[in-house]
């Protein structure tokens, strides 16, 4: 684990690195530097944007009794391509923009927590309703979400009157 995190930040940084050089000799320095502040502009915005769209479709999904999972590794996702994105450099640039965009964070949110879960030993009766399909990838619970109690009708035995 230590070697992976070693390799991430010092690899990653220069491959960075070389990218935006061999890209500043292409087009120049300015318009690098150019680039690079608009797509930590743009980055900002747009996962604003879609972290908020997660955050209505996870309300809505609990209204309606559904398990929550997918739609919180979707805002997690959200939240490392902004995070991505508004780190200088191309290849984090993409790697954001596939976490941020909704079609490709679609196809990996349910992928990562069917992974989360085995890899955790979760039980996945517990946590989803729904097992895991034979891939790993946890699907939406196919039944209806069961009705709550009426409002006005909080308790299940009457209430006695004084006399």
């Amino acid at each position: 684990m230590l070697l992976r995190l070693f390799l991430l930040f010092t690899l990653v940084p220069v491959l960075e690195l070389a990218l935006l050089i061999q890209i500043g000799t292409v087009i120049g320095p300015l318009w690098t530097i150019a680039i690079v502040v608009t797509t930590g502009f743009a980055g900002a915005w747009l996962s604003r944007r879609e972290g908020f769209a997660v955050l209505r479709q996870l309300q809505q999904e609990l209204q309606h009794g559904i398990p929550p999972g997918a739609k919180i590794v979707e805002g997690a996702l959200v939240l490392a391509g902004a995070l991505l994105l508004v780190t200088p450099g191309v290849f984090t640039d993409v790697a954001g923009l596939l976490f941020i965009i909704p079609p490709s964070r679609r196809f990996l949110a349910p992928r990562i927590l069917g992974w989360l879960l085995h890899r955790f030993r979760i039980d996945v009766q517990q946590v989803a309703g729904e097992p895991v399909d034979e891939d790993g990838v946890w699907t939406k619970p196919s039944r209806q979400p069961q009705s709550l109690p009426a409002e006005d009708a909080p308790f299940d035995h009457p209430i006695p009157e004084d006399t």
